[in-house]
């Protein structure tokens, strides 16, 4: 009997001995992360043969399904005389009658070969539609008159999303291959990409939607609309109105074009699709932007988002919404008046971003107005303006909490300045402020705040270092040059609490080159020297979880 078992692949050894080897997967299809219908089947390709009866299945998939069936894969066919079920190294998973429509439904696989080895867990995960409609440029056969299968696709992306939409494929995917795909939204054109309730778009496929590689596949989407525009109508590539987080936009890359505004995507009056892993341009309009939203709440995640080239050039311009602002890489682009984040009226999550100002006179990482954002984990930079900023806040009630914030090399440069004529209450906890460059003027916090303004202000367990005109500046205490004076704060006329502050170089890993995450080097006064914050979050920019006690800045350390 272990002749026989040795003969089955398992992976032991030859003769007599004994396989202690673990089973692993081969292949997946779809692969995990992939789009799929609800009649799709879900078939993995094991290295050898599976005990069928140890196989067990979870996550929220499993109790939809047929319970899963093994077969033999054309290389394992059996020499004569070993067991039918020794070959078993293919399982299809059926749904039984249809799988649930959604985006990360999961499905476990756990189960042991012959030998009794366990495979580790797999974890699959797929986002399920009820249609999918296939898009790909004229030269890989796509045509507008085709009916938009994987053999016969759409051309545009237009034509895809109303295919879809007259299908009632809600949920539904539109899945583009590689190319470019060139819009106008021009007045007397109107092709920009207008989305849709629910159906969603995914580009990045191989030609002939065989593989799924965006970085390597580039899925342009093109505006090519040189008209006359306004900022409530600016020439886009991406538009949409009224629609939920349920639509997601994954894998294009997207460009704004010319004319008096530009923009890459245009969200308004409710917007709130999911943009996520995409690279975005806000092109060349006067001025440009890469994500435009006015009055929605968009989730935008996992992005690379640059202003574009205007006279005045913003990554995120955020008017009265609400965004969702995560793990994305925004650079405010290289206008004369540049801004990483512009958030007006707004109540926005930034968290785990990499902000750059961009290269303008005037230079803003993130510009608040009159707003209440959560600023958290953020690596954020005031780029290289005439005048530059971290961060400019006016008139608003943030949270900034375990950022690293360099003011930038700018003439003038400020980690963060705070302007107002209103009470406002702004709570500065966790960070590393500093700025860079050799200009006159380089303070790492400003309060402009003048009179009687009641401005509520927390500055705790910072670090303030490499700011030589000032480390604390406002109208009534003065410029504070030591951080014995920060951490003695007091105000006359409103409520200044502070305390826990150091001035130390934390040693980074590579500054010049924008790498801010703390090392061996780095002094304990700023690697254990933060607030315990978990009440509001519990991981650091890299996902790491934070202990106590804390560290400062974006990125934690436990030595």
């Amino acid at each position: 009997m272990s002749l026989l078992l040795a003969a089955c692949g398992s992976g032991g050894g030859g003769g007599g001995s004994t396989d202690t080897t673990a089973p692993f997967v081969k292949e997946t299809s779809p692969d995990s992360g992939a789009v799929m219908t609800t009649r799709d089947a879900v078939t993995i390709s094991f290295n050898e043969a599976i005990d069928t009866s140890s196989l067990v299945l979870g996550g929220d998939m499993a109790s939809k399904s047929d319970g899963g069936s093994f077969s033999r894969s054309a290389r394992s066919a059996p020499a004569s005389g070993i067991r039918a079920e020794a070959a078993s190294d293919t399982l299809t998973i059926n749904p039984l009658i249809a799988w649930d429509p959604g985006t990360d439904r999961s499905l476990t696989v756990d189960a042991k070969d012959i030998a009794g080895n366990s495979l580790p867990t797999l974890s699959l995960n797929f986002t399920i539609v009820k249609g999918i409609i296939y898009v790909s440029t004229p030269g890989h056969g796509g045509d507008d008159a085709n009916e938009g299968t994987k053999a016969r696709p759409k051309a545009t992306i237009p034509a895809g999303i109303e295919e879809a939409t007259n299908r009632n494929y809600v949920p539904g995917a539109v899945l583009v291959s590689v190319g470019t795909y060139p819009v106008n939204s021009d007045p007397s054109v109107l092709t920009q990409v207008v989305l849709v309730e629910a159906v969603s778009l995914y580009g990045g496929y191989s030609a002939d939607f065989s593989g799924r590689n965006p970085s390597a596949d580039l899925t342009d989407v093109h505006d090519r609309s040189t008209a006359t525009a306004t900022s409530g109508n600016p020439n886009r590539a991406i538009d949409a109105e009224g629609i939920t987080q349920a639509t997601v936009v994954d894998g294009f890359m997207i460009q704004g074009a010319k004319g008096d505004y530009s923009t890459g995507i245009l969200l308004r009056n409710g917007a709130s699709p999911t943009i996520q892993n995409n690279t975005i341009d806000g092109g060349s309009g006067f001025p440009s932007y890469g994500v435009l939203s006015y009055s929605s709440s968009p989730r935008i995640e996992n992005n690379t988002i640059n202003g574009g080239s205007g006279n005045r050039s913003f990554g995120i311009y955020d008017d009265t919404s609400s965004p969702s602002i995560q793990n994305n890489t925004i650079n405010g682009g290289s206008g004369a008046t540049s801004y990483g984040i512009f958030s007006t009226s707004s109540s926005a999550d930034i968290v785990n971003n990499t902000i750059v100002a961009g290269g303008g006179n005037y230079s803003v990482g993130i510009y608040i107005e009159l707003s209440s954002p959560n600023i958290v984990n953020n690596t954020i930079s005031g780029g290289n303006g005439t005048v530059s900023y971290g961060i400019f806040n006016y008139a608003s009630s943030s949270r900034i909490a375990n950022n690293t914030i360099n003011g930038g090399s700018g003439y003038n440069s400020y980690g963060i300045l705070s302007a107002s004529t209103t009470p406002t209450s702004l709570a500065i906890q966790n960070n590393i402020i500093f700025t860079s460059g050799s200009g006159p003027v380089r303070s790492c916090i400003v309060e402009e705040s003048a009179g009687t303004s009641d401005n509520r202000v927390s500055v705790l367990n910072n670090n303030l270092f490499d700011c030589p005109t000032a480390f604390y500046h406002d109208y009534e205490s003065g410029k504070l040059i030591t951080i014995r004076d920060v951490n003695n704060l007091s105000h006359a006329n409103g409520d200044i609490h502070a305390g826990g502050n150091a001035s130390i170089d934390p040693a980074f890993e590579d500054r010049a080159g924008g790498d801010f995450h703390v090392t061996s080097s780095t002094p304990g006064e700023v690697t254990r020297g933060g607030l315990e914050l978990s009440s509001d979050f519990k991981d650091d920019k890299d996902g790491v979880g934070r202990t106590v006690p804390w560290s400062m800045g974006s990125y934690e350390r436990d030595d």
